[in-house]
C-alpha cells in the first residue's frame, strides 16, 4: 500500500472513445465523463465525455493494461467504475456509478472541476511523483477483485507508513504491561479503554515524541494517566472533555473540562501550544472526518483515533469507514453520516455523498495506519470471525504466545480483546495557511 497517499491525491482518468469496430468493444453512444491528465505542472482539462460498454479483458491484456483495466482505443480504462491513474487502476467505486476523477465532480452527463487552479497544479505535481514511484518499481495499492471474501489488503485500508516499527511491537509489549499497564488506576476502567488501546498510544508517543498531547474526550481520566506514563514529565498534557474526570487528574495538565469546557474546534490553540508538535488524541465520538478537517485547518500534523468503527457500527464517521469502500461491501453496510454535534447520526448518504466524504478525507490525510490488536479474541460487536479477521490486521502475538503472555501477567484475554476498536494513527498534511 506504499504511496497510496500520493495515489489518492492524484486520481486522474484517461478516457477516449471506443474505436469503431474494435474487438470486444461497443461503439460509445453518449457523452458523459470528462477526463484530466497532467501536462508539466498544469492540469489540462478536456471536455470530451464518453460512455463505453462491453469491453473485454482479453483486449486489456493485449494492450498491457492492469488487471482491472481494459483496452479502450490506445489507452486503458478501469472497469466497473474504478479510478484510473495513468494505465493502472486504483480504488474501485460502487458498481453502476459513473467514473469520477479526484479533480472532477460528475453529475448525470456533465462534469465540473472540483478544485481551484492552484489545487489542480498541486495534484499534477503529486501525480508526477506517484508516476515516478511506480516507474521505480515501488508497490501501489493491490487490486481488489470482485467476490467474497476480498483479501485483507483490500478491507484494511492503509496509507503511508505508521510511526511505529511493527517488528518491535511484540518485544516492547511485555515491558509495557509489567511496568505500566498492571499499575493503572481505575480497577478495570469499565466503559473506558483496555490494553490494546493504551499500548497503541504508548507506541505512537514513543515513536513521535510530541512536545504536547491533547486528549479530546477523557471520560474518567484513566487514559490521561497512560498518556502521562508514555510521555514523561516534560510533555504538556491538555484535556478537553465535557465533564471533570473522576479517577485521575494530571497535576501538571491543563484542563478544558466541566464549567471550563470548550469543544476542540472552539479553542484558540495558537495561544496554548504548537499544533505541529502535538499529538491530538480523539476519543470524543464525533465525526472523525470532521475532526481531521478541523485539525488540518489549525495546523495539527498527528492524530490518534480510538473509536475507529467498522462500517455499520459505532457512532461516528470514522476513518475506517471512509478510507476505503471495500469494508462497507464486506459488511453489507449502507453509507451513513454520523456526527453527534450536528444531530445527523445515522443519516443515510447517497454514493455521491459518500464519495464527497472520501474526498474530504483524501484532501487532508497523508498517513492512515491502524494499530494491530495484541492478540486474536472475541470482538466487541460479535461480528462473525471470518469477517472480523478480514477487517483487522494480524495480531501482534500468536495464539500460543498469547496463552503464555496472559498467564505470566494474569490478564483476562477476552475482556481486553472485546474493547478493541481499530485504534488508528492519522498523519495530517501540512497546511501553510494555518494561523499558528
Amino acid at each position: 500500500m506504499t504511496n497510496n497517499g500520493l495515489r489518492k491525491d492524484a486520481r486522474m482518468l484517461r478516457l477516449t472513445a471506443a474505436r469503431p469496430g474494435a474487438r470486444g468493444a461497443t461503439q460509445a453512444t453518449t457523452s458523459m465523463v470528462r477526463f484530466a491528465r497532467p501536462a508539466g505542472s498544469l492540469l489540462v482539462l478536456a471536455t470530451t465525455c464518453v460512455l463505453a460498454v462491453a469491453m473485454r479483458s482479453a483486449a486489456a491484456e493485449r494492450d498491457g493494461c492492469g488487471e482491472q483495466s481494459q483496452a479502450h482505443g490506445s489507452l486503458c480504462v478501469c472497469a466497473d467504475d474504478a479510478t484510473c491513474i495513468g494505465p493502472s487502476c486504483a480504488t474501485r467505486h460502487s458498481r453502476g456509478k459513473m467514473l469520477q476523477a479526484f479533480n472532477t465532480r460528475c453529475t448525470d452527463c456533465s462534469c465540473s472541476s472540483a478544485h481551484s487552479p492552484a489545487e489542480n497544479e498541486e495534484i499534477a505535481k503529486r501525480y508526477a511523483t506517484y508516476a515516478g514511484a511506480v516507474a521505480a518499481g515501488l508497490p501501489a495499492r493491490p487490486t481488489c477483485p470482485a467476490g467474497a471474501p476480498p483479501p485483507r489488503a483490500c478491507t484494511v485500508c492503509s496509507l503511508g507508513a505508521p510511526p511505529w516499527q511493527p517488528s518491535s511491537l511484540a518485544e516492547n509489549l511485555d515491558d509495557f504491561v509489567s511496568s505500566i499497564y498492571l499499575k493503572r488506576p481505575g480497577n478495570g476502567n469499565a466503559g473506558g479503554g483496555s490494553l490494546f488501546q493504551y499500548y497503541a498510544l504508548y507506541s505512537m508517543i514513543k515513536a513521535l515524541r510530541p512536545k504536547h498531547i491533547i486528549e479530546s474526550g477523557a471520560f474518567k481520566g484513566v487514559g490521561t494517566w497512560f498518556l502521562r506514563q508514555a510521555a514523561g514529565p516534560n510533555v504538556q498534557l491538555v484535556v478537553v472533555s465535557p465533564e471533570n474526570p473522576s479517577i485521575y487528574r494530571d497535576p501538571a495538565g491543563r484542563y478544558f473540562t466541566g464549567k471550563d469546557f470548550q469543544d476542540f474546534a472552539k479553542i484558540d490553540w495558537c495561544s496554548v501550544l504548537d499544533p505541529a508538535e502535538t499529538l491530538l488524541f480523539i476519543d470524543d465520538h464525533q465525526s472523525g472526518v470532521r475532526r481531521m478537517q478541523e485539525a488540518h485547518a489549525r495546523g495539527f500534523r498527528h492524530m490518534a483515533f480510538d473509536d475507529n468503527y467498522i462500517p455499520g457500527l459505532g457512532d461516528n464517521l470514522a476513518g475506517k469507514k471512509v478510507c476505503s469502500s471495500e469494508a462497507h461491501k464486506l459488511m453489507g453496510a449502507p453509507y451513513r453520516e454520523q456526527d453527534n454535534f450536528d444531530n445527523s447520526a445515522g443519516r443515510a448518504l447517497t454514493p455521491t455523498d459518500y464519495l464527497e466524504r472520501q474526498a474530504r478525507f483524501n484532501a487532508v490525510v497523508d498517513v492512515y495506519a491502524e494499530f494491530p490488536p495484541a492478540w486474536d479474541g472475541i470482538n466487541r460487536f460479535k461480528i462473525p470471525d471470518d469477517k472480523y479477521k478480514a477487517l483487522t490486521l494480524p495480531p501482534i502475538l500468536s495464539a500460543a504466545q498469547t496463552d503464555t503472555f496472559a498467564v505470566r501477567h494474569g490478564l483476562d484475554t477476552p475482556f481486553e480483546s472485546s474493547k478493541y476498536t481499530h485504534i488508528s494513527y492519522v498523519g495530517i498534511k501540512p497546511n501553510p495557511s494555518s494561523k499558528c
